[in-house]
């Protein structure tokens, strides 16, 4: 397997964070028009964070194992 280059590297994580900033504020609001409890919101939104925490481990191991 070929290591991608840095400047692709780079380039995905600004897309990735830029649509996550971008659309992640607006989540909340767009749940509640739709009809969402407070209640559902708040467990859709700690859903990633949660995923980013339980994930990180997880991805560590990947990386050390493939390189």
């Amino acid at each position: 397997m070929s290591a991608a280059s840095p400047r692709l590297l780079s380039l995905s994580f600004m897309a990735i964070m830029g649509g996550i900033g971008a659309f992640g504020p607006f989540l909340g609001l767009v749940l509640d028009r739709l009809g969402h409890s407070a209640a559902v919101i708040g467990g859709l939104l700690a859903l990633v964070p949660l995923t980013r925490i339980l994930s990180t481990p997880l991805w560590s191991l990947i990386a050390d194992r493939y390189r």
